[in-house]
């Protein structure tokens, strides 16, 4: 069965300035962990996520009340 994969040069012709905009909340106790998927999802071509990182439940629900 064929992959829908993007070869190298259709990867070239995304448009990085046009990515659509995610916002993610990432409650994880780990700093580390947190940075590791900072920078896995940095990585990505078509989207630009912006990862806000909190520790524990209380602090994620004060942001989204906020």
């Amino acid at each position: 069965m064929a992959e829908n994969r993007l070869t190298a040069p259709a990867c070239l012709l995304l448009d990085i300035q046009n990515r659509a905009r995610i916002q993610v909340l990432l409650i994880e106790d780990s700093a580390a962990d947190a940075r590791l998927l900072d920078e896995f999802l940095g990585e990505s071509l078509l989207y630009e996520f912006q990862l806000t990182h909190v520790a524990r439940l209380r602090e994620a629900l004060s942001r989204l009340q906020a």
